[in-house]
């Protein structure tokens, strides 16, 4: 797992690499990356595609809620391109909202970090960042199937229709070909039905 760490201070930035690596159960699997400032986070964000993102709220010359605005400027509304966690010492539910509506997937309060509730956090919010992936791998694979079914379907409407063309056109021939009236009627009777069939 690869967690890009973006907050100002150097000493945050290092307790937050030892809770982490404190927690996590493969050291070895565990990449956490270092950016001091936002325009070096987004940078980072850019090129490494980190899979957790622990972003402080506040940054010089940014907010984090205007990183999260670059950040999900770069990919689609609808499907975020990795988890985002808001850090900050403010504890707000007010704050919280405004995170979680700009595109983060969680918050955590500065005061409260522990090595549990930070490895957790990142844990459920990479979590959440895949089980979205997963719905949008399965909306759009249903939306090709439902295209292919809709394709394949008026290529059988076509084919049905072009079938009752070619019966009406012989019901057409033989009942000119009868001299017997009642016989000639109820062909025409037939044809009529296969024309309705054909509009229906």
């Amino acid at each position: 797992m690869r967690v890009l760490i973006v907050d100002d201070s150097a000493a945050d930035r290092k307790l937050y690499r030892m809770l982490l690596e404190d927690r996590h159960a493969n050291p070895r699997s565990l990449e956490v990356l270092e950016a001091c400032g936002a325009s070096e986070g987004l940078e980072l964000c850019r090129s490494t595609a980190p899979d957790c993102v622990l972003l402080d709220y506040k940054l010089p010359g940014m907010t984090g809620l205007e990183f999260l605005a670059h950040l999900t400027g770069d990919s689609p509304s609808d499907f975020p391109a990795m988890a985002v966690v808001m850090l900050t010492n403010l504890a707000s539910e007010k704050m919280a909202v405004k995170a979680l509506r700009a595109g983060a997937q969680d918050y955590l309060s500065k005061d409260r970090i522990t090595a549990e509730s930070l490895s957790m956090v990142v844990e459920k919010a990479t979590q959440k960042v895949a089980l979205l992936r997963a719905l949008k791998d399965e909306r759009d694979r249903l939306a090709r199937s439902v295209a292919q079914k809709d394709v394949l379907l008026q290529e059988v409407h076509h084919r049905v229709k072009n079938n009752l063309a070619v019966i009406v056109s012989l019901l057409r021939l033989e009942a000119g070909a009868f001299t017997d009236e009642r016989l000639s009627a109820a062909l025409r009777e037939s044809q009529n039905r296969v024309e309705s069939m054909a509009l229906i």
